[in-house]
């Protein structure tokens, strides 16, 4: 597409995928939420459990990658890892536990917000400020 505009298909595609991940981190919530609170109250106690529960974030972060790979490919190399930052928190069990449990949202308007965000990061092609910072620039 000339000028990297983005066409009807793409923009389609594009909330068909937000709208699969959210369905699906969701109902892993509703599944996972209760046992998952246990565990991370155990965690810091418990090598094992703890390595067990930092798998499974990344394997939920790498998903979020890979689901949103061509969108992500095409930010500047300095915005990727702070959008793919903001995405895996917005998805992660704890997010989706805090609009369920704490702000008593339904699961229906949960998901409304993660796809409202979600959609909003992915159609953003904002760069990088000077005084922003990468997470390996935090942690390394």
């Amino acid at each position: 597409v000339p000028g990297g505009a983005v066409t009807v298909d793409e923009a389609r595609v594009l909330v068909e995928r937000i709208d699969r991940l959210v369905r699906t981190r969701v109902t892993l919530h509703d599944a996972v939420s209760a046992a998952y609170r246990a565990a991370s109250a155990k965690a810091p106690t418990d090598p094992m459990l703890a390595d067990r529960l930092d798998f499974g974030r990344a394997a939920l972060r790498e998903q979020v990658e890979l689901q949103f790979s061509n969108e992500l490919d095409q930010l500047d190399p300095q915005v990727r890892p702070l959008r793919v930052s903001a995405m895996e928190l917005l998805t992660g069990i704890e997010s989706i536990d805090g609009l369920r449990n704490l702000r008593g949202l339904s699961a229906r308007a949960t998901q409304a917000v993660l796809r409202d965000a979600l959609g909003a990061l992915l159609r953003s092609t904002s760069t990088t400020h000077e005084n922003d910072t990468t997470t390996e620039e935090r942690h390394g």
